[in-house]
């Protein structure tokens, strides 16, 4: 977990490092055109730019949200390896952007996706670690759950009146 962690949050932080010293803020380099830009913006709030201006409260509930990963991640088996990784991306991507609102007081977001006029809110690696952490870890809910369901722990379901049981 701890070498995912790591990664995440170095591949987070050079990112952003190479976007600030090589863009200048609210200016953007077409990668392909008509869907994708790299995009230099300050987010001063929480996902997609909402509530600015709360830096201390946002530094709180990070600091706090990485100390509840860490703890969950005690409780974790060997053996439940996708939480396992899920967790040290979620983790990373949570450190990465508290490093950012610490060191800087805003989050590093770069990442432009857009169809004509329309453009989804700029994002960073921190961001789709925190995403695919999240994905990883409702696949495991779901892998336990069928899992249960095919081991009979789940719940009995008694035949429908008139159906035969098998």
């Amino acid at each position: 977990m701890w070498l995912t962690t790591l990664a995440v949050l170095l591949v987070d932080q050079l990112s952003k490092l190479w976007v600030v010293s090589r863009i200048p803020p609210e200016s953007s380099i077409e990668i392909i055109p008509g869907f994708f830009n790299l995009t230099f913006v300050t987010n001063r709030g929480i996902a997609f730019g909402l509530m600015p201006g709360r830096t201390w409260l946002f530094i709180t509930a990070s600091f706090a949200a990485v100390v509840l990963l860490l703890l969950f991640f005690t409780t974790l088996d060997r053996d439940e390896r996708l939480r396992r990784i899920a967790c040290a991306f979620i983790l990373g991507g949570a450190l990465g952007n508290l490093a950012d609102r610490v060191r800087l007081h805003y989050v590093v977001d770069f990442i432009d996706l857009y169809w004509q006029q329309y453009h989804w809110p700029a994002f960073n690696v921190a961001d789709i670690a925190v995403c695919l952490g999240i994905g990883m870890f409702l696949i495991s809910i779901a892998f336990e759950v069928r899992e249960e369901r095919l081991s009979g722990a789940g719940p009995d379901i008694e035949p429908a009146h008139g159906e035969e049981q098998e």
